[in-house]
């Protein structure tokens, strides 16, 4: 994985903040819900909500990624980078499934 620091959109980078927000105040109350001895099925459900929002950030980032950095490499002359951001497209959807 390369580390490379990109500038993200003004909506892209509210959109992103303000879900994670949403999530960290979702992982909070199942907090509260696990040490207030929440019913087991409740708080697995919150889980899974938890999991569709983290997996719709991912949606956002990735969406991202390919309309401005990997369009990008792909576009140009540099094989390298053409194939670093093949393996990294690969490296995401595999670990996704």
């Amino acid at each position: 994985m390369v580390n490379q620091q990109r500038k993200r959109s003004e909506d892209t980078q509210r959109q992103l903040l303000n879900r994670l927000s949403y999530i960290r105040g979702h992982v909070e109350a199942v907090r509260k819900m696990i040490g207030d001895g929440a019913y087991c099925p409740d708080v697995i459900l919150q889980n899974l909500a938890i999991v569709k929002a983290l997996k719709r950030v991912n949606e956002l980032i990735l969406a991202q990624h390919l309309r401005t950095c990997a369009r990008k490499a792909m576009r140009g002359k540099d094989a390298k980078a053409q194939v670093r951001v093949e393996k990294e497209i690969i490296d995401i959807v595999r670990n996704s499934c």
